[in-house]
């Protein structure tokens, strides 16, 4: 006999069960979501029902306040859009900029977006009016929105908005502005060659760049660009992996035909392998950022311009993270020194791995003499950079600018077209430095970074807890950087 489930009970398909009902009317408002759902937290059956019947009554008793949650979601809508507003704003070409923007957000705000583009991707869907013949005539922009809304649903929670919104969106209108809103019957190989063949005429940040801004598309194919101002083979590449899947998935739904994105195949080679994508900062390159008379004459105009490099250096701690830090974050935990990397008051996380306790490096104790410009800076401020100001994504604006701009140029570091090298790039030293040590479990490191580690075992993730501080200061003082003249540092005075 098949047992069966009241209407609001409901099965993810990873076997957890949920609460789900229809909002009444009153409350559910266009740009809102017209369900609730709410997850059990399990996989048992017997118990899922019973909790999910203390919500049913609930219901019925109207013992909820459906005011409330319409409340609720009406701010977060309005607050996502003005977030995807901000973020529909930035380059994008460039990742870095991105990178920053999605690590400033908390997660409070990383809601809020979601909320706003589930609210987009529902008002794209079709209407279940909607005839089978005009279903299979949509244009390319409808079938974007088709593509996006079911796409949007196994793409990371994280990385959602920016894979839509920085990712394909852009990509796609490009095909369609090079190709012409047809439908996507209408659409043939020839029209994919010439794609292909254009895309290698465009020149990189066209929006930004002044002399490409106003320019249609047809007149910048017919312009003779350098090619040191076109778009990278990266790009490219990167492009026509986005376009193929967007064409595979119309040809798996019968909206075009299934062999219309080989002309995409294999046209560039792939010339770095996984852990090259990002670079790291070379032995030569900390010598050029440490070892020269910012650090040696005390040629820093800011507190934060002499610390934020070597705190970044010695922890592998997010941009953000170090610049909206208190002064009362430099605490003493069992007897070890360490930056307290949490969310309170108006920090921001970048998520809940996020948070965690990184010893301080001797270096910066006893040489450089960290503890006594806090212990100085205690008495007057409460936060440890207070010349950084807060903008719309924190407080590593204008230092991110000064480093990646500035300081860099001055410096000679990443100065190559070749070259992806900036603040973030103290993350991927550190973790390649032990990694070329070698015996150090990967979740150590990742302890240390505040990232969730991809080899540990649900045991670990779970069940286990943090290693102790002390063993943490282990592995911070196995960093060792003897190539970099400390002792020539002029100490910081506040």
């Amino acid at each position: 006999m098949t047992v069966q489930n009241p209407s609001y009970l409901l099965k993810s398909r990873h076997g957890i069960w949920y609460f789900q009902v229809q909002i009444p009317k009153r409350f559910s408002q266009t740009q809102k979501r017209q369900l609730f759902k709410k997850s059990l937290k399990t996989t048992n059956r017997l118990l899922a029902l019973k909790q999910a019947r203390i919500w049913w009554l609930k219901m019925e008793e109207n013992d909820f306040q459906w005011e409330e949650e319409a409340e609720t979601l009406n701010e977060q809508y309005h607050q996502g859009k003005l977030i995807y507003q901000r973020l529909n704003k930035l380059d994008s070409n460039d990742p870095v900029e991105i990178a920053e923007f999605l690590e400033s957000l908390t997660l409070g705000e990383e809601t809020a977006l979601r909320v706003y583009n589930d609210s987009l991707a529902r008002q794209t869907q079709p209407t279940s009016s909607q005839s089978t013949s005009d279903v299979f005539s949509l244009s390319l922009s409808e079938l974007t929105e088709k593509f996006i809304a079911e796409k949007r649903i196994n793409w990371g929670e994280k990385q959602r908005d920016s894979t839509e919104h920085k990712d394909y969106r852009p990509k796609i209108s490009l095909f369609i502005e090079l190709v012409g809103n047809k439908k996507g019957s209408q659409l043939t190989k020839q029209d994919v060659i010439k794609y292909k063949e254009s895309l290698f005429k465009i020149p990189a940040n066209r929006s930004k760049v002044k002399q490409y801004r106003n320019k249609s598309i047809i007149e910048l194919l017919s312009l003779d660009i350098p090619e040191s101002e076109l778009l990278s083979n990266t790009t490219i590449q990167n492009h026509f992996v986005k376009i193929g899947t967007f064409l595979d998935w119309m040809a798996q739904n019968g909206y075009c035909d299934s062999s219309l994105k080989t002309p995409l195949h294999g046209v560039i080679k792939k010339t770095k392998i996984v852990s090259q994508h990002r670079d790291v900062f070379t032995e030569d390159d900390l010598k050029l950022l440490f070892n020269n008379d910012y650090y040696f004459r005390n040629k820093h105009r800011k507190a934060s311009q002499y610390w934020i490099p070597l705190l970044g250096l010695f922890t592998g701690a997010r941009i953000n993270e170090l610049c909206q830090l208190y002064v009362s974050d430099i605490k003493e935990v069992d007897g070890v020194w360490v930056i307290d990397i949490n969310g309170e008051d108006s920090k921001k996380l970048k998520s809940l791995n996020a948070q965690r306790q990184i010893p301080i490096h001797s270096i910066l104790i006893n040489q450089l003499r960290f503890l006594e410009y806090v212990k100085k800076l205690r008495r007057k401020e409460t936060r440890l950079f207070p010349e950084l100001e807060e903008s719309r994504d924190g407080y590593s604006h204008a230092f991110s600018k000064w480093f990646n701009r500035t300081y860099k140029k001055n410096v000679n570091v990443g100065q190559l077209e070749t070259e992806q090298k900036n603040f973030h790039s103290f993350r991927h030293t550190l973790s390649n430095y032990y990694k070329q040590l070698g015996g150090i479990d990967e979740y150590r490191v990742a302890e240390i970074i505040g990232h969730k580690s991809e080899t540990t075992s649900i045991t670990y993730d779970r069940y286990g807890k943090s290693s102790a501080i002390t063993q943490k200061k282990e592995l911070i003082e196995q960093l060792k950087l003897d190539f970099i003249k400390f002792d020539k540092f002029r100490i910081w005075e506040n």
